[in-house]
């Protein structure tokens, strides 16, 4: 539907935007830039309902790792940055768990 076409598309921009935190962390931890693979490839999932649960669980599994990561940051402007990271993938779960729920 609509609704879940938008509902999509925010996660995305919020997705897009944690890369460019991730991305200044990591520069100016480094004083590098992160390289991109040019290989990446699109695994498709079977349906619809399988690429949204993957997805859900995608982003459960992210709150784990950032959660580690947070923990390892050495000032709170680095932690807060993780943390609004964090608290994005909690509620994309939660979106995701509602376009689940709808489509039940």
């Amino acid at each position: 539907t609509q609704e879940e076409k938008e509902i999509i598309t925010t996660i995305r921009n919020d997705e897009r935007k944690h890369n460019k935190m991730f991305r200044q962390i990591y520069r100016d931890f480094t004083g590098k830039e992160v390289m991109v693979p040019s290989d990446v490839s699109f695994d498709k999932p079977r349906s619809y309902i399988e690429g949204i649960k993957k997805a859900l669980f995608g982003e459960l599994s992210a709150v784990e790792r950032y959660r580690d990561i947070r923990a390892g940051m050495p000032t709170r402007y680095y932690r807060d940055m993780v943390f609004e990271i964090l608290t994005d993938e909690l509620k994309h779960a939660t979106k995701y768990n509602y376009i689940l729920n709808i489509n039940r």
